[in-house]
């Protein structure tokens, strides 16, 4: 069997997207992926640097520390936070037992049954004693991701094949170890060997599908461009998608062909409204984005010009605070040449006795601290939190006709 392609079409970290959009590779093609970010740059760096422990376990923390990473163009000098979101993957992945084999390029052409395709996995872990294998996945940015993501289903359908000789693997195990989502850094999820083929056999027909009209886009290829918010998520062309628009357009129908005599919206119009702001105010901001990527490109968005902003904050220079102290101790003396110090908040003071061993004197501050009482706010019905109930008051509005 060939392996995959450097350069993956159906690549598994964009399945949400070509599973739910059949069209939107077509859509897309000749155009860049991703458009490199520094955010984007500082999660491969930290991979980076968790494949080089993960590979040498003698490698201490403190060995990285204060030396400079580069990733995409980008340069990051590592701190104890960088290190802390590197371990917390790095300590899981130890703490598995059974085989562990780094950066794994796998297959997928056998599953969706069209070469060429596959892509890297962070690491594979074969757990002969329990005959399963894990998937484990480094996410290192804010935005929560699941285990169960389409993604690590692949991966697992993948090497569950690539490895069917070394053992009779019954389960796989999605992983997602992300840092900075505090509240579950670690999340798995356990498929049998039953559910992942279900799932290849329900996704292989999408797979093909959107090859067949990434090799030869149709005519009508507008037909196959379904928006949502899994599929538009990351998508290259979300600004200026047709399709999108016409699903943004037809949010607002007109309500007076039912209702002619109406003037307010009721509770129910104004609940499906509510649900729909998310999604416009995405798309907004996608068209502001796509039109300063276009008129940056030299290209002319009619009613619109390009201006120069303000500048940015002045900084110092690295390295040269040291002449400038010396220019204004001079000229200023030392204590005019400082800024006002400003008491460290509450919640930095609180952190900081914990670092010193000291939490229990956060209680002779405490009566000095004013925090203002939770403001109720309307969220859905699925979200945490019980439900307040308001008292109606006596003389409503009701619906004006």
């Amino acid at each position: 069997m060939s392996g995959p392609s450097t350069h993956s079409v159906l690549s598994p970290s964009a399945h949400d997207r070509w599973g739910n959009c059949a069209g939107s590779l077509a859509a897309c093609k000749g155009m860049p992926e991703n458009r490199s970010s520094k955010a984007a740059a500082l999660g491969t760096a930290k991979h980076a640097i968790s494949e080089k422990m993960l590979r040498d376990p003698s490698l201490p923390r403190e060995s990285f520390l204060e030396t400079v990473v580069t990733a995409d163009g980008f340069d990051f000098e590592i701190d104890d936070t960088f290190m802390d979101h590197v371990e917390v993957y790095v300590n899981y992945v130890r703490s598995r037992p059974g085989q562990k084999l780094f950066e794994v390029r796998l297959s997928t052409a056998h599953i969706f049954g069209v070469y060429g395709q596959g892509g890297t996995s962070d690491c594979i872990h074969k757990d002969f004693e329990l005959h399963e294998i894990e998937v484990v996945d480094a996410k290192f940015g804010y935005i929560p991701v699941g285990a169960q993501h389409k993604q690590l289903r692949d991966y697992g359908a993948a090497a569950m094949t690539l490895f069917d000789l070394e053992g009779d693997w019954h389960t796989v195990r999605c992983t997602i170890v992300q840092p900075q989502d505090e509240a579950e850094p670690i999340k798995s999820h356990v498929y049998t060997r039953a559910e992942i083929e279900a799932f290849i056999a329900e996704e292989r027909p999408k797979a093909q599908l959107a090859f067949k009209l990434w090799e030869n886009p149709p005519v009508d290829l507008l037909r196959y461009l379904t928006p949502s918010d899994e599929a538009c998520a990351w998508c290259p062309i979300n600004g200026a998608c047709v399709a999108k628009e016409r699903k943004i357009v037809n949010m607002f129908q007109d309500a007076t062909r039912t209702t002619p005599d109406v003037v307010l919206l009721s509770d129910e119009r104004l609940a499906e409204l509510r649900t729909e702001v998310l999604d416009i105010v995405e798309w907004a901001k996608a068209i502001e984005e796509e039109a300063l990527a276009r008129a940056l490109q030299g290209r002319t968005i009619p009613g619109t010009k390009l201006i120069y902003g303000k500048k940015g904050k002045r900084v110092y220079l690295e390295g040269a605070e040291g002449k400038v102290k010396g220019v204004l101790e001079m000229a200023l003396g030392e204590d005019a040449m400082y800024a006002t110090r400003k008491l460290k908040s509450p919640t930095q003071v609180e952190e900081a006795l914990k670092k010193a061993n000291a939490p229990a004197l956060y209680a002779q501050i405490k009566p000095y601290v004013f925090q203002a009482d939770p403001k109720l706010k309307l969220v859905p019905l699925s979200a945490k939190g019980d439900p307040v109930t308001v008292a109606a008051p006596a003389e409503q509005f009701g619906v004006v006709t």
